[in-house]
């Protein structure tokens, strides 16, 4: 193939003169001629063929198609702009083109605009131009990706991120400790300007050293009112990852409240056990259980009175046999929805003939026979056929459903459980799942809520991004129990979330459902500032941090002090107080302390102990004193 190079240096532009295909009449000195061919094109509006060497310029090139080949050691192609334009502009339509290919003065690459656009980047507030831009109004145009086609198993299409300290480009610097070597940052519109709204960064941790890189990530999101990252989570090189903390200490290192959860209804089967209160209350409109799960009660329109049941194999409903009942018919003549205070000492009834709250005191918890009205009410009467009645665990929060307004509604109590003091904080509309809602129950944290209904005759589930914060409720998805019953008055939730019940009033009816559940396993090491446990939680490896009840049982153990918690829920000497921390590795029942020797222990920190069995009839005792001495005596077993 020929090279033709047209030189401005040498005479005039190329004019309109027709030359032939072989260039055979063009005049010498325009072109200059050192192989074959262009073909298919006009310069400055002049047919070009081939051949014939000479020099000339041109101010514009149209082409069909077009090849630039070189066989040497210099570039191929060279554009050099020395003025203040673009060094290369690529349009795909008439010129000016709106999302063009560009190379600017500067030497950024864009695509898809015609100027480079600036944005933080992870070090700092201060906006950056990045070298390299894609932009675009669809996700598509917008879109950066790398595809890769290969049979072999280790290939993978990839972006790389390498950082060096060296003085210039092309040089090799070491990298310190500490060093950012990459990230991503998620940026959005302000209305003036991009901010960092997360990071994603790699650094270097620890020393490097030939074919030795030890490197961390850290995860960010930027808190509101803010447009600074925050870290939030840590993996380091060693594997140890930390939320909320710098320096993990252990392969999972919580630093502030923590909460094990797993409630889900939606996966909820029923267990084919039933039991009928027809015989007690032909309209049941509610129902409660006890903590220990040995109490039901049910509260209904026909008799105006709540039902109190013993169950002879906890939390098994067929298991029941009516016990006694009280009547609430002098405070409300349709009482609609029922809860008890966690001890057992408090009961609520919310009726839709007063529309309102009632409060009672039980003087035996859990015995309605010794229930009297506190003459302590609260109206509800925005809502013009209130239903269930739910409460959070400290008694400041207090929530109704209503069938009129279809909405949940959230009050405060300026004193705990004393409705009289409550105040409207805000409502939640649940028309677009059910348009009679009856009941409200929430999981132990708050972090879900649970709305069933007569229209549906379901479960609708929801998620709060907020504990106990209505107004961040976001639908997830249902669960119905028509197979049961068409008309479902009544949903608790076991606090441990692995059992549900629902009364309905087309049977007269309760049921029973199992929902999956997991126990929750810690090897290891483990470290928490605060530990909210809503499952079964067995713990193996040295514990520190503290824990609190929520009203769930809980069964925690230690490597160095195996102690087992599994006490129910009150107030009695040997129950746990609802919502109460229980200190470090200290509980307030500790029905079964076992002291568990280890092979081979070492105390951690001052006034640590540890046993290790250094044989079958000798166990080794070594205490670290504040000295930071660890000392140790042997005992000698029989």
């Amino acid at each position: 193939m020929s090279t033709i190079v047209l030189r401005s240096v040498k005479g005039s532009p190329l004019t309109n003169t027709e030359v032939d295909t072989n260039f055979s009449n063009l005049n010498t000195d325009k072109v200059e001629k050192t192989a074959a061919a262009i073909t298919g094109g006009t310069i400055d509006g002049t047919s070009v063929g081939a051949t014939t060497a000479s020099t000339g310029a041109f101010t514009s090139l149209t082409a069909t198609s077009g090849v630039v080949s070189a066989n040497s050691s210099t570039d191929a192609l060279r554009i050099t702009q020395t003025g203040t334009g673009n060094a290369l502009v690529v349009e795909d339509a008439t010129n000016p083109d709106a999302s063009p290919f560009v190379v600017d003065t500067s030497g950024n690459v864009i695509r898809g605009n015609a100027t480079a656009l600036t944005a933080p980047g992870i070090a700092s507030t201060a906006q950056l131009t990045p070298g390299v831009q894609s932009h675009g109004t669809g996700n598509s145009s917008s879109a950066v990706a790398g595809f890769g086609w290969n049979a072999t198993s280790t290939f993978s299409p990839q972006y790389i991120l390498a950082r060096s300290r060296g003085a210039s480009v092309g040089t090799f610097g070491v990298v310190a400790s500490g060093d950012n070597l990459g990230g991503l940052t998620f940026n959005g519109d302000d209305g003036t300007a991009f901010i960092r709204a997360a990071n994603i960064v790699a650094q270097v941790d620890g020393t490097p050293g030939t074919n030795d890189m030890p490197g961390r990530l850290l995860l960010s999101t930027t808190p509101d009112g803010s447009d600074t990252p925050v870290e939030r989570v840590r993996i380091t090189s060693a594997g140890k990852t930390g939320f909320a903390t710098a320096a993990p200490a252990a392969t999972v290192h919580v630093a502030g409240d923590t909460i094990l959860s797993n409630v889900n209804v939606l996966g909820a089967s029923y267990d084919s056990v039933f039991f009928s209160v027809a015989a007690e209350e032909l309209t049941p409109s509610d129902l409660f259980f006890s903590p220990d799960g040995l109490k039901m009660y049910i509260i209904g329109t026909t008799g105006d009175d709540v039902n109190e049941y013993n169950l002879s194999t906890a939390w098994v409903v067929s298991s029941a046999v009516y016990s006694t009942v009280f009547s609430v018919s002098s405070q409300d003549t349709n009482p609609s929805g029922i809860f008890f205070r966690a001890d057992g000492t408090k009961m609520y009834v919310v009726g839709s003939t007063g529309d309102a709250v009632y409060q009672y005191t039980l003087s035996t918890p859990w015995s309605i026979a010794t229930a009297s009205y506190d003459n302590i009410s609260f109206s509800v009467a925005a809502e013009a056929t209130p239903n269930g009645l739910w409460f959070r665990p400290n008694g400041l929060s207090m929530y109704m459903v209503g069938s009129t307004g279809d909405a949940v509604y959230q009050y405060t109590l300026s004193t705990a459980w004393n409705v009289s003091t409550a105040t409207f904080l805000q409502s939640f509309s649940v028309a677009g799942q059910e348009s009679i809602p009856n009941v409200v129950t929430f999981t132990g944290d708050g972090s879900r809520m649970f709305v069933m209904g007569q229209t549906g005759d379901d479960v609708n589930v929801y998620n709060l991004t907020i504990p106990w914060d209505i107004s961040t409720s976001a639908f997830v998805n249902v669960f119905s129990v028509s197979g049961q019953d068409t008309s479902p008055v009544g949903l608790y939730v076991k606090p441990d979330g692995t059992k549900m019940y629902i009364v309905g009033s087309t049977t007269d009816t309760v049921y029973q459902y199992t929902v999956p559940s997991i126990d929750i396993q810690l090897t290891g090491p483990t470290s928490v500032a605060s530990l909210d446990v809503q499952q079964d939680l067995n713990v193996y490896g040295n514990t520190t941090g503290s824990f609190r009840n929520n009203g769930f049982k809980e069964n925690i153990g230690g490597q160095y002090f195996n102690l087992v918690s599994q006490a129910d829920i009150g107030t009695a000497p040997n129950e746990i107080p609802l919502n109460q921390y229980l200190g470090e590795m200290a509980y307030m029942n500790s029905e079964s302390v076992v002291i568990q020797p280890q092979a081979s222990a070492v105390p951690n920190g001052i006034g640590d102990m540890v046993f290790e069995l250094a044989s079958n009839t000798s166990l080794l005792i070594k205490v670290k004193g504040s000295d930071g001495t660890v000392r140790s005596v042997t005992l000698t077993l029989a």
